[in-house]
């Protein structure tokens, strides 16, 4: 899909005829459903033209009436009359069920081209999102646009059909009368004046409903609620989520107001324009140069003139309403084009790169890593307030997190990386586990320069536990499945025995078919530690990254976890970040960093016997803190 500026479509999202932007965008999004729009244009226009013909029937059956014709005469014309409605219902019926086809068909296409150039960001960019901000995107503005293709459109093309030809029709039938139409013209001066103003409540209640949206989803999860409640913060959060929806109430009620000014407006306009035919055309019929017929036909057509104009002045605000929708989701979809993970888009096929068996399982080769700038990677709209401020000279984005690092993990071996927090720790796992991709340097990983695996392909072979497990909201078996998908019941059950799972899933009624509850708060820390160690057995990965998964742990179930990884992995290549030195004792190899680079390497005893080493000062202070 071609991409079209959220500021362009924003510029003057009330008018959708005027809003070329607007325009091309909307014609991009339906173009591989062209022919079902001609098809659908095509049943509103027939259906549209019948309820036209109907007043000239009329005028036939009252003149002919007058003039002394019996019912037989006007029998086709009367069977006329009844069969036309029937027709337009079913018209009706048939283009209705394409038009809604139709706008489904462009919303699912909207929700997946997001869901997948959101899915395609940089880790970092995870980072910068406001809680529910891309999940409100994905729905509540998704599904804004549809009503330009389920109403909008639709209405457009029988509203336009319907004018243009009543006009035509009056015009025809007499120019004198048709001439008092102009007067409609002038209730437009006094509508406008108020456009901008509703133009700036309609942005106004969008954006409100979004922040209902965005509190709601925030506050009603686990963490949320267990924050408020442990702070005493319920009433406040309801307060708060009160004074939202109050500001959308006051701005909805002004909206409501000035709708009902504009229609107003509109019915007091053609209520003196069907007086003044009424009085006109009674007059010419008094004088013999019309029949009473002509002046019915003109009263029905006034009011086909009436509906399309009522109907066409009310849907510039649906349009708009839909406009802001569609400037907010081509935001994200302008945005997520040109802030994909490059890293990620460029790697290359695995066969063009053959697997060296001689290497490591992963080496770093002069790796530095700096995080990107908040506004090279953050969407406005969906960024935490001021995080997309211009960062100045000396912050986080300017700072190397990692400066010339080099190492290596070989099978069978493994590697703790330790120092102070902020050192860079953790973006060396991520690094390793392909999650951020190095600002120079390479990275080699199974055998394989990281850029050259596919994505799933490298994800089969290393494994991330981290600090802080995420577990599905649903069953052990599904967590389980979510690596493997085609694992079995015994690998299953195998992999859990082995993480010394084997007792909870004996305890639990379902066993591996027990839902864990949102995030796994069914489950202990140590559980989520076990249940991700059963992951990483499960996919047999050949890397294991630990990301100080025993932080957050108490010393018996840290040591529990520390015996089980060591026992389970001793053949791979691990690599264990660590804040708790005890942990890594018996590592073959420590790497200390310092300010992003290693300033010291070497076993336990090695790095414990210098005395004023960095290694030691660390350890020391976690002893005497103990």
């Amino acid at each position: 899909m071609t991409m079209v500026s959220p500021q362009q479509i924003g510029k003057r999202p009330e008018s959708l005829l005027r809003n070329r932007p607007l325009r091309e965008a909307i014609l991009l999004t339906i173009r591989p459903y062209r022919m079902s729009v001609v098809l659908l244009g095509v049943l509103i226009t027939t259906a549209t033209l019948v309820p036209l013909v109907q007043p000239l029937i009329y005028r036939k059956v009252i003149d002919d009436l007058i003039a002394g014709q019996s019912f037989g005469d006007i029998m086709p014309l009367v069977l006329a009359v009844a069969f036309l409605p029937l027709a337009t219902v079913g018209l009706t019926y048939v283009y209705s069920h394409r038009a809604a086809a139709l706008g489904r068909n462009v919303i699912r296409d909207l929700q997946m081209q997001m869901y997948r150039g959101l899915a395609g960001m940089p880790l970092e960019f995870f980072t910068t999102l406001r809680g529910g901000a891309a999940s409100a995107r994905l729905t509540t503005d998704v599904s804004g646009t549809e009503p330009l293709f389920t109403r909008v459109l639709v209405a457009i093309i029988a509203n336009l059909v319907t004018l243009v030809g009543a006009v035509i029709i009056l015009m025809v039938i007499d120019i004198r009368l048709a001439l008092i139409l102009l007067v409609i013209p002038f209730v437009f001066r006094p509508v406008s004046r108020t456009e901008q103003r509703i133009n700036d409540l309609l942005r106004n209640q969008y954006g409100t409903s979004t922040d209902v949206n965005t509190a709601a989803e925030s506050f009603f999860s686990t963490p949320g609620m267990t924050l408020a409640r442990q702070s005493g913060q319920v009433e406040g959060e309801i307060t708060r989520f009160g004074a939202v929806t109050e500001r959308l109430r006051s701005v909805s009620t002004t909206l409501a107001s000035y709708f009902a000014r504009a229609n107003a407006a509109f019915e007091l306009t053609f209520g003196v324009v069907a007086s003044l035919v009424f009085v006109i055309g009674a007059w010419l019929v008094t004088k013999g140069e019309i029949t009473l017929g002509t002046l019915v036909l003109f009263l029905l057509y006034v009011r086909l003139v009436q509906a399309p104009i009522t109907a066409l002045g009310g849907l510039r605000w649906e349009a708009a309403r839909a406009a802001f929708a569609f400037d907010r989701v081509f935001e994200v979809l302008r945005a997520t084009k040109g802030r994909k993970d490059t890293a990620r888009e460029n790697s290359v096929p695995s066969a063009a790169e053959p697997i060296d068996t001689t290497l490591p399982e992963l080496v770093f080769k002069g790796v530095s890593f700096q995080y990107k700038r908040p506004e090279e990677i953050a969407i406005v709209s969906l960024s935490q307030p001021g995080y997309t401020q211009t960062a100045s000279s000396g912050d986080a984005a300017d700072r190397w997190i990692l400066q010339d690092v080099s190492f290596s993990v070989s099978k069978g071996e493994m590697v703790a990386v330790v120092g102070a927090s902020g050192a860079g720790k953790s973006t060396i796992a991520f690094l390793a586990a392909s999650l951020y991709h190095p600002t120079s340097g390479e990275i080699f990983a199974c055998g394989k320069r990281t850029t050259s695996w596919q994505e799933h392909e490298l994800a089969r072979h290393v494994a991330l536990i981290t600090q802080d497990t995420f577990v599905l909201h649903d069953t052990i078996r599904a967590n389980l499945a979510y690596v493997h998908p085609e694992a079995s019941e015994l690998e299953m059950k195998s992999a859990c025995d082995a993480a010394r799972l084997g007792p909870l899933l004996a305890a639990l009624p379902k066993g591996l078919d027990t839902i864990v509850g949102e995030r796994g708060y069914r489950l202990s820390g140590g559980e989520r530690q076990r249940l991700a160690i059963a992951r990483a057995l499960l996919k047999k990965a050949d890397l294991i990254v630990l990301d100080e998964p025993t932080s957050q742990l108490d010393a018996e179930t840290e040591l529990l976890i520390k015996q089980t990884t060591k026992e389970l992995f001793s053949s791979k290549a691990v690599l264990t970040i660590a804040h708790r030195l005890s942990t890594i004792q018996d590592a073959n190899r420590i790497l200390v960093l310092q300010d992003g680079r290693f300033v010291e390497e070497g076993t336990h005893p090695d790095l414990i016997a210098k005395p004023h080493g960095r290694y030691a000062t660390l350890y020391k202070t976690q002893v005497q803190q103990a």
